[in-house]
Formats: structure tokens, sequence, C-alpha cells
């Protein structure tokens, strides 16, 4: 791949969060949940549509979201089936600021292209004791009858939004005000494997949104969320088939892949991650079906960093982006290796390890957004159209 390759698709629109901030309409939602108290409506009275389609809300968190009430719904809330097919790098500005970016593809197993697209709710977090965050999270994931809810429906004056306050609790990717970023990605699993069997006696057990909420509330580095996911035992999402791991990254530029699998928890230095295991050196040769088609296994030989591929599927995105990086790579004075793309580099690297929507509709790309640590700021496209760009922050 050539370096000006990425530069052919061309210069986005920006489009501005806080010039779309307008209330989503008079004629409320419903808000049917009885357990919801008047902290909890308030923070829902916040919703707001960012885009024309009704796909991008934004909420202000303003209860206690530890509060006994607040975590008795969590607990009682079906977290269901994420199965998500993404990718994710950590890299460096043209200004050496320490980016995130961030492919979230998944078809929400539908059975039509309408009932494919998710509908994206940011959660701007400011809990008093803990660290202001960004976060992101599906309203299909949080709603039984996930195929009613289409592009519109959290302002359409019909559906019941209560089960929006359990999107604190199940974030798809994140930014705290430390730089700490974090997105979670799924992996394949062998017939024979079970989905997260790591129960350490005395731990608590949770799925890992509830990890990453911590994570972002708590962490600023690397090392403290590393040492923070160890302390959990972690459960599948209800109906999954897949085991996910994290991609996590702070404001220094260090990176690590944490995966649960086998009865243990593994971490190892990457700043890519797909939907192959990387703490597991299992590749092996098998075709695997993707929404272009199939793929293969395959490694990178020249590479600055030492990437170990593990069974799973992503291996040609993964590729893309690991050649892009070897391009890019910079080395300082004490001999450290880095990648360093521009902001326009990095949008386009995302779009083009999109995966497209297809009439088979294996996965397909719903989002793509890059975190700054430094700025605190984040940019995001809907449905692969980047002429179209949102901007929010902490």
């Amino acid at each position: 791949m050539k370096k000006n390759a990425l530069f052919l698709l061309g210069i986005s629109t920006i489009l501005s969060l806080i010039a779309c901030n307008k209330p989503i309409k008079e004629n409320f939602n419903p808000i049917n949940d009885a357990r919801i108290n008047e902290d909890m409506k308030k923070s829902l009275k916040t919703l707001k549509r960012i885009d024309d389609k009704g796909i991008l809300y934004t909420m202000d968190v303003q209860f206690d979201y530890f509060s006994d009430a607040m975590q008795t719904i969590a607990e009682e809330q079906n977290y269901i089936n994420h199965e998500h097919g993404c990718t994710s790098f950590m890299t460096h500005n043209e200004n050496g600021d320490v980016i995130y970016g961030r492919n979230f593809d998944t078809n929400h197993s539908a059975k039509t292209l309408e009932q494919a697209q998710g509908i994206y709710i940011i959660y701007n977090c400011h809990q008093e004791g803990l660290y202001k965050s960004v976060s992101i999270a599906d309203a299909k994931y949080l709603v039984s009858d996930s195929a009613s809810y289409l592009p519109g429906s959290l302002d359409d004056g019909e559906h019941d939004i209560s089960n929006i306050v359990c999107g604190i609790y199940d974030p798809l990717d994140g930014m705290n005000e430390k730089g700490l970023c974090v997105s979670t990605l799924s992996s394949d699993r062998r017939t024979d494997e079970v989905c997260y069997n790591v129960m350490v006696p005395g731990q608590e057990t949770c799925v890992l949104g509830t990890i990453m909420r911590h994570m972002l509330d708590k962490c600023k580095t690397v090392e403290e969320a590393v040492d923070l996911a160890d302390d959990y035992n972690v459960m599948p999402y209800t109906g999954s088939s897949k085991l996910d791991h994290l991609l996590v990254s702070d404001a220094n530029g260090k990176s690590k892949v944490i995966e649960w699998r086998y009865n243990e928890i593994r971490v190892r230095d990457t700043d890519i991650a797909t939907n192959f295991f990387q703490t597991w050196d299992d590749a092996e040769p098998h075709k695997v079906k993707t929404s272009i088609g199939y793929e293969q296994d395959s490694t990178l030989s020249k590479t600055y960093m030492d990437y170990q591929y593990g069974y799973g599927h992503g291996y040609e995105r993964f590729n893309m982006v690991a050649s892009t990086f070897q391009q890019y790579a910079q080395i300082d004075e004490e001999g450290n290796y880095s990648s360093h793309l521009t902001n326009e580099l990095a949008k386009n690297l995302l779009s083009l390890v999109a995966q497209q929507m297809t009439p088979e509709m294996t996965s397909m790309t719903q989002y793509s957004v890059i975190y700054n640590a430094k700025t605190l700021s984040a940019d995001i496209w809907l449905t692969r159209d980047y002429s179209k760009k949102y901007s929010f922050g902490i």
C-alpha cells in the first residue's frame, strides 16, 4: 500500500454535536419502568438526537449509577447477545497526541437491513469521586424487542426508554479524562470451549461492559486497568456464542489486549485488535466467512511490534492496519518504535477496514470513532459515511 493511498477518500464535512444539541421532542418518550427514580428521569430527559436519522444520541448522566436503586436495575437487566466483528487500534497523530481508532461492526443478527441498524447513545459521565468520561452504548443491546427499535425510536414519542439508563454499564468503547481508552471486540471460540470459565472464588462476577465501566471510572493507565480486570470474574452476555476481549490504551502511548480463555486471564502488548486471540498462539488453517467472502488466517513477519496470531478471524483487517503502522513507524531516542498517522490518515484507515453492508449481512460497520487522549475530544462517523463528522468530548 502506498502512503498516499489513504488520502484518496477526500476531506470530510465537520458537523459539531453542539450545533445539533436540541431537545429530542416535546412529545417525550414514555418511561414505564416504575423503578426509574427522579434522578434517572432527569438524565433520560437530557437525551438528545445528534443526527438527522435518529441513529446517534447523547445523554447527560445525572444519577448515581452505584446507588442501590441502579444496582438493582442493572443486576436484573438482560444484556443480550453481544457479537460484533470490530477493529480497534492505538496510534499517534501529527501533533504527537495518542489517538484511539475504532470501528464498531455488527448486524444485530437481523433479518432486514433496517433492523440491522443500531441506535447509539453517548453517555456523558461526571459522577463525584470518579473520573469524567464519555462512552457509547447500543440501545438495541438494552431491550428485549430490539427488532422493533429502528432509527428514530428514542424520540418517536412511543417507545419506552427506561432501559436506556442501563447503557452506562454496557459501553462498547469510551475514554476518560485521564486519556484511558477501551473497547470490546468479539473473538471466535472453538466448539469445545465455553464462554468465560474464569471463576475465582470470592471475586465479583459480571459482564465485560461492567468491567469497562469501572476502568473508565477509576483507571488512568493501562497497568491500572489490567489490575482492575484481574479482580473480576467474567460471564457471557445472554445468547452469545463468542468470547470478547478488550484493547486498552492510555495517554502515555501504552496499549494492551486483555483476554479471558481456558480458565485464565492473559495480557499482551499490542496496538491493534480485531477478532482473534493474541495471547494464545493457536491460529490454524481454516476458512472464515466475512461480509466480503472468505478469509484464511495469515501473519505478517515484518512489523515493528511482535504480533501474535491466535484462533479467530479478522486477520485481513488486522494486517491492513499493521502494514500501515509499519509504513508510518518512528523510532525514539531509546530505540522504541511507534506509529504516527495524521488524523486524516487514521480516519481513512478506519474506512479501509470498514465492513460493508451486504445482502448476507455477516457484519457491517455501524460507526467509526477516533478518541484523542490529549485533547479529550472525539470524532465519530455513522454508517460508513465519512463525509459527515460529529464531534464530542469530555
